[in-house]
C-alpha cells in the first residue's frame, strides 16, 4: 500500500487517540514527501516514498545519538518512539545473511572485469529496494570482494 495514503490515515488516528508525539512523526513524514512531491512536480513512487521515510529514519537516529549524549532522557525516549514509527512505514529489512547471499549472487553474476564497488553496490540496491541500510551493504560489498 502506498506510504502516503497510511500517513494520512494514521495522522488521523492519532489526532482522535491524542497521541502527540505520533501524530507530530507522521505529520513530519507526510510533509517530507508532500515537499519531495512538489519538487519533483510529480506524485512520488513507492521507492521515493521509502527512501523520504529512510532518510528521516537515519535524522531520527542522529537525534538519538545526541539526545543520548546529552543525557536528555524525555528526547531519547521522543526519538525512540519516532524512529519506530517511521520504521513501521519501511518494508522488513532484510537480515545480513540474507544480504550477504544476495550480494555473493551478484558478485557471481557479474563479468570479473567489471567486479568494481560501484558496479556491485548499484546491482544490490536495485535488487533490494529500501529492504536494506545503504551502508550496511556497501561494508558488505567492500569485504566480499576484498
Amino acid at each position: 500500500m502506498n506510504i502516503n495514503v497510511l500517513l494520512r490515515a494514521d495522522k488521523i488516528k492519532f489526532m482522535k487517540e491524542g497521541k502527540k508525539t505520533s501524530l507530530s512523526t507522521v505529520k513530519l513524514a507526510l510533509d517530507a514527501v508532500q515537499k519531495k512531491e512538489k519538487s519533483l512536480q510529480r506524485p512520488l513512487t513507492e521507492e521515493e516514498e521509502i527512501e523520504t521515510i529512510q532518510t528521516m529514519v537515519k535524522q531520527g537516529k542522529e537525534e538519538l545519538k545526541y539526545a543520548y549524549e546529552a543525557k536528555r532522557e524525555e528526547k531519547i525516549e521522543e526519538s525512540l518512539t519516532a524512529i519506530m514509527l517511521l520504521e513501521s512505514y519501511l518494508p522488513l529489512q532484510l537480515t545480513l545473511d540474507e544480504l550477504e547471499n544476495i550480494i555473493t549472487d551478484t558478485i557471481n553474476e557479474t563479468e570479473e572485469s567489471s567486479r568494481k564497488i560501484g558496479t556491485i553496490m548499484k546491482s544490490v540496491i536495485e535488487k533490494t529496494k529500501g529492504k536494506a541500510d545503504k551502508q550496511i551493504i556497501s561494508s558488505l560489498v567492500k569485504n566480499l570482494l576484498n
